[in-house]
This record gives C-alpha cells, sequence and structure tokens, in this order.
C-alpha cells in the first residue's frame, strides 16, 4: 500500500478546507472536523457516500431532505447515500465531526456483521458514546503523526469505526408477513410496469385496503411508495454504468418518458438523472 494511495474526498461547494475545518481522508472514509466554532453557509447537495454528522455544539437548521433537525452536543444522524442535505440558512457559531463512508464500503462492512443487506440504519438522532469518540481522535492522531505503518492502522480504524456506528444506528428490518413478503417480489418482478393497486390486490386476492394496511403494518409505508424506492433503487445502479442512456434506464424502470422518470428522480433524491450523473459520478453526457 503506497501513502499516495489516499484521494482527498471534494467538499461542497459552501464549506471551505482551511484553519476552521480540518480533512483527514483515508481510502474509504473521511473525517471532516471543525477546529473552533465556525459558520456553514446556505446550501443543500448530494452524494454517493454515506455521512454521519455529529455535533459538538447546538446546531439548528439542518436539513435531511424536506426534514429540519435540531442537535446537541454528542448527537448524531446519519445522512442515507443519495439523500439531499445541508442547510437553508446560515449557520453560526457551529462545531461539528462529520465522518462520510463510500457507500460501497459500508455495505460491505453492514454484510459481514450482520450477513444481511435487508437492514435499517434509523435516522433518528442519537447520542454518540465515549468509544466512538475516542476512536475518532484514535483515527486523527494517526493520520496527523504518520508513523510507519499508520495507513494500515488507518484502514482498520476505519473497519472499527464503522461498526461502532452501524451498532449505534441500525435496526432489524421489521419481519415481513409472507403475504407481504411476496407482494414485494411481485412488485421487484415488475419493475417495468405502471403501477397498479388494482392489479397487485387482484395477484394475491386481497381487497385494496386489506392490502394497503398490512402493507403499512410491515414496512411503513404504503405499496405505491415502496415501488416507487424500488424503482429509485434500480435506476441508481443502471445509472452507474454510463453504458447505459438516461432514457433507456427510465424505460427499464417502468417510466413511459424522459420527463416523468427525471421529475420523479428528482423529488426522491434532490437531483436529476444527468446532474446526479455529471455531478455525483463525473459522467458527462
Amino acid at each position: 500500500m503506497k501513502e499516495n494511495s489516499i484521494v482527498k474526498q471534494p467538499l461542497p461547494h459552501f464549506v471551505v478546507d482551511d484553519s476552521e475545518l480540518k480533512v483527514y481522508p483515508s481510502n474509504k472514509m473521511t473525517i471532516f472536523k471543525s477546529m473552533r466554532a465556525t459558520h456553514v453557509l446556505k446550501g443543500e447537495h448530494v452524494h454517493t457516500n454515506y455521512e454521519f454528522v455529529i455535533a459538538r455544539s447546538n446546531i439548528e437548521g439542518f436539513m435531511l431532505g424536506n426534514k429540519k433537525i435540531d442537535f446537541k452536543p454528542d448527537q448524531m444522524v446519519v445522512v442515507y447515500s443519495g439523500q439531499n442535505h445541508g442547510t437553508q440558512l446560515l449557520m453560526t457559531d457551529i462545531e461539528f465531526v462529520n465522518i462520510q463512508f463510500e457507500r460501497e464500503f459500508l455495505h460491505e462492512v453492514m454484510y459481514a456483521v450482520y450477513q444481511s443487506k435487508e437492514m435499517v440504519i434509523t435516522q433518528d438522532v442519537v447520542s454518540v458514546d465515549e468509544t466512538l469518540k475516542d476512536l475518532i481522535e484514535q483515527y486523527i492522531l494517526e493520520f496527523e503523526q504518520q508513523h510507519s505503518g499508520y495507513l494500515l492502522v488507518l484502514e482498520q480504524l476505519c473497519i472499527t469505526i464503522a461498526v461502532k456506528l452501524l451498532r449505534l444506528l441500525v435496526t432489524p428490518a421489521p419481519v415481513m408477513s409472507t403475504e407481504v413478503e411476496t407482494i414485494i417480489e411481485y412488485m421487484k418482478a415488475h419493475l417495468e410496469s405502471e403501477f397498479s393497486l388494482d392489479e397487485i390486490s387482484s395477484e394475491h386476492n386481497m381487497s385494496k385496503s386489506c392490502l394497503i394496511r398490512k402493507f403499512k403494518e410491515k414496512t411503513g409505508i404504503t405499496p405505491y411508495d415502496y415501488f416507487l424506492e424500488l424503482k429509485i433503487s434500480k435506476a441508481l445502479r443502471l445509472l452507474n454504468d454510463p453504458n447505459n442512456k438516461v432514457i433507456d434506464v427510465a424505460l427499464q424502470c417502468g417510466f413511459s418518458n424522459h420527463s416523468h422518470f427525471s421529475k420523479t428522480f428528482k423529488r426522491a433524491t434532490g437531483m436529476t438523472p444527468t446532474a446526479y450523473r455529471e455531478k455525483i459520478l463525473f459522467i458527462k453526457k
């Protein structure tokens, strides 16, 4: 492993890497730490990394999608890969630690820990314990001192910090009834089609009201919203391949035209499919 293998993660346009903010990158994880009370300009953005925001002072007005979140010191919330976030107003006199993981790396760690990809990372605000804070400080100290073998130590600390965060934030996915599992598998097999509650309820011998009630009890959302989430997840996978044209991705995900796909994708991620490719994946048209 070469010391120059570390790649520095880009910052959003409204955050400046200067004497007030230090950046500690490694190959799979980057830590951003405010060195004193600082400010963050108004702005929101999207990226493919998972981001864990830890408050070191009171922080008010952090936006997670359309939800406004307030923090107290030593509280944390996670930003999902591809989720719009930031601030709608200027933030002043705040202190924070921000941890970002590559999406694929965190998924690999999650599977290694739980032997399952069907896990839910809660977006509730949770408290940070001393163990996690100590691990973060160990990582920063190792990065700053850069003694022999420090990259190997950073690599191990990346895994340890990821596991610790997952333990704090991951809850088992709700146990599905056989009926709901069957409905979800039916949805997955028909992602190229338009959503039809009539067809799904008829296929599974349930009234529409009964189907909606049972589905929401087990998943927390309606069948239509779940179907859209499946479509967007598939679209994200297909868009990652530069050989796939946006219109082809739209058709493969069951959207009748580019406009409908673009509007639905933007509502879910905060960006159009084209902007996602250009700004996140650096794939030009």
